[in-house]
């Protein structure tokens, strides 16, 4: 997650009701603000997760998730993948409430998962559809800082006026994994611009299921934020999920991402007929 904006306290939020559908506008107080970036506190985001892959007893981070619902945990597809074979349900563990990356904080959740869905279109090499469900092996219990999130208004349109919400871990702008939970605002930008920004690699990777946003001066999702949200609040203060972060333009000779491109995103809104159809059997 790299910033290059100024700091904001204006994401402040509560809890819904235990057994609340999805996420309603809050009211946890904290003590005093945010300074020098775009961290986050505790709660503040309460739907975005933490995935890690498990390699014998070590475990690596490995993307960001979203939390639709107490069992259900919405990611992008490539990040349940390795060397483009799906890896197997038991090596993927979710961490749930978590605002510090290097520790677990006393209301972080730990979760295995029970079942990995990918989209059945889902394509290792282009990844068209990059999206996949963890369904989890234990009910998740809600709390002041474990939420989901609502999935899209169908009948809402994505404006290009509207700036969306991502959260993460990812490389900051000193290319360093963050210590603590931060977000980025970002615009939706029209096709064409992204196109123009860079045919080559733009022109291979949009399809008609997934959209560009980000900024071209370094204020960007980066490497380690990928599957995590794109999120808007509504006319009735509800956070709803738009955008899955998908992929971004690497740097030359590096597998870190280049933060002065735009971002595609998965665009949620295609899927929903899926996502319900998978998530809530």
């Amino acid at each position: 997650m790299v910033d290059n904006g100024g700091c904001s306290d204006k994401y402040v939020y509560t809890q819904t009701k235990p057994g609340g559908h999805c996420f309603l506008p809050s009211q946890i107080k904290h003590e005093g603000l945010i300074t020098f970036g775009t961290g986050v506190r505790p709660g503040d985001f309460p739907w975005h997760a933490a995935i890690y892959h498990m390699n014998w007893l070590q475990r690596s981070y490995k993307c960001g998730g979203t939390i639709i619902n107490s069992y259900t945990v919405l990611t992008a597809a490539h990040c349940v993948y390795e060397s483009f074979s799906l890896i197997a349900a038991e090596r993927i563990i979710v961490q749930i409430g978590k605002h510090n990356f290097h520790m677990a904080d006393d209301f972080t959740r730990e979760r295995q998962v029970f079942k990995i869905i990918p989209h059945p279109s889902y394509n290792t090499s282009l990844l068209l559809d990059d999206i996949a469900l963890l369904r989890l092996s234990r009910e998740i219990n809600y709390s002041d800082y474990i939420q989901p999130i609502c999935l899209w208004n169908p009948n809402t349109k994505l404006s290009e006026k509207n700036l969306g919400v991502a959260v993460g871990w990812g490389h900051t702008e000193n290319d360093t994994i963050s210590d603590v939970l931060r977000y980025v605002e970002l615009p939706v930008v029209s096709t064409i611009t992204c196109l123009m920004s860079d045919r080559d690699f733009f022109g291979t990777f949009l399809t008609d299921k997934n959209f560009c946003a980000g900024y071209l001066n370094g204020t960007n999702v980066c490497s380690g934020d990928s599957g995590g949200s794109l999120a808007y609040e509504d006319e009735k203060k509800v956070w709803r999920i738009r955008g899955i972060i998908s992929l971004s333009v690497r740097r030359r000779n590096s597998e870190i991402c280049n933060p002065k491109h735009y971002v595609i995103f998965t665009d949620v809104a295609k899927y929903l007929s899926w996502i319900r159809q998978e998530s809530f059997q």
